[in-house]
């Protein structure tokens, strides 16, 4: 399960318990992103829409 905060951090969750699995803060380059949209693309793949247009593809962990 992932959370996005506004202030740009990306949070998984574990689905059976809701422990921390991994943080970090969303950037393209060294600039932080804010992230307004989140979905999962598939096995180990997130979508992620930008508060300045972009669209990012994420791999997990």
């Amino acid at each position: 399960m992932y959370v996005t905060y506004d202030d740009g951090e990306l949070v998984a969750l574990d689905p059976d318990d809701g422990t921390v699995r991994e943080r970090r803060h969303l950037a393209v380059g060294a600039v932080r992103v804010l992230p307004t949209a989140l979905t999962v693309a598939g096995p180990g793949r997130l979508l992620i829409g930008t508060s300045d247009g972009r669209a990012l593809v994420c791999t997990t962990r």
